[in-house]
C-alpha cells in the first residue's frame, strides 16, 4: 500500500488489486480493508477488456504493469517486496518506456 501511495503521489501510474474471487466476496473483502484501514480498491472476476489479455488463472499472485491502452508491458509471478527500491525502479522503468 506505501508503494501504490508513492506511485500514485507523483503521477506515474494507477495501482489497481484484481482478485479472482467470486462477485459475493466483495463484501468480505471491503470489511478486510476496512479492518487494517486500508482502501483495497479490488476488483473481483473481471471480464472484458484488460482481463481477456491476461491469463487471470490461479497463478497467483501476479504483478502486471499495463501501459496505456492496456498493453501489458512486464508480468512477474509471485511476491513482490514492494519495499525494495530495485523492485518500484523496475515498474518506473517499464512505465516510463
Amino acid at each position: 500500500m506505501k508503494f501504490r501511495s508513492a506511485v500514485e503521489k507523483d503521477g506515474a501510474a494507477r495501482v489497481v488489486l484484481i482478485s479472482v474471487e467470486a462477485e459475493a466476496d466483495g463484501a468480505r473483502i471491503r470489511e478486510f480493508g476496512k479492518g487494517l484501514g486500508l482502501d483495497l480498491r479490488s476488483y473481483r472476476a473481471p471480464k472484458g477488456g484488460l482481463a481477456d489479455r491476461v491469463d487471470l488463472s490461479y497463478r497467483l499472485p501476479r504483478t502486471f504493469v499495463v501501459g496505456k491502452g492496456g498493453v501489458v508491458l512486464g508480468e512477474k509471478q509471485g511476491s513482490q517486496d514492494w519495499n525494495d527500491p530495485a523492485v518500484a525502479a523496475g515498474v518506473r522503468a517499464l512505465l516510463a518506456r
